[in-house]
């Protein structure tokens, strides 16, 4: 018996962007969509699109508190996440995939240039770069804006003609739901 060729297959769903070390130009296709994680201690993310109440769960993910020596004096449930998630083209992979952005740095930025009149709503009209450098709580992200010169409209139009035969639904992705 010999393997399938398709190591991807062609699940319901999408995959995530994943931001590397480096830069990453993505291009957003669609609409976003904000909500709210936590983290639990077995498995992965809890989301949904309101706040949730307080307390957390007890399976909410725990994180160490520190002395000012960086002793660990006892530990403490995460907060949860504020994010935005929207479907993006990613141009690394050649996939498109949900990005989601917990980081309010990156979610400023894109928000500048929406509200700057030179740059306006990046969705299917220009690409960004995302910068991602450093480790841990020294990451750091930056975003930039790429003009679209006349021979990469055609591209970024093509891009956005091949997603609307078959969108992300990301609410239904995130939350479970059809938005």
């Amino acid at each position: 018996m010999s393997l399938p060729q398709d190591v991807k297959g062609e699940a319901a769903g999408s995959s995530y962007l994943t931001i590397e070390p480096g830069q990453t130009e993505i291009l957003i296709v669609g609409p976003a969509v904000t909500g709210y994680q936590y983290w639990r201690n077995e498995g992965g993310p809890v989301r949904q699109a309101e706040v949730f109440d307080e307390p957390l769960p007890d399976d909410c993910r725990m994180k160490d508190i520190k002395d000012k020596s960086g002793n660990i004096i006892g530990s403490e449930k995460e907060k949860q996440q504020f994010y935005w998630a929207m479907p993006v083209y990613n141009f690394k992979t050649k996939n498109f995939e949900l990005a989601q952005f917990t980081q309010k740095g990156v979610r400023e930025e894109l928000l500048k240039l929406q509200n700057n009149p030179n740059w306006g709503d990046p969705t299917g009209k220009y690409t960004v770069t995302i910068d991602k450098s450093g480790t841990g709580f020294q990451t750091k992200y930056s975003v930039m804006a790429n003009p679209a010169t006349d021979e990469r409209k055609a591209e970024l139009a093509a891009i956005m003609a091949t997603y609307a035969t078959k969108p992300i639904d990301v609410a239904g992705d995130l939350f479970g739901q059809a938005e």
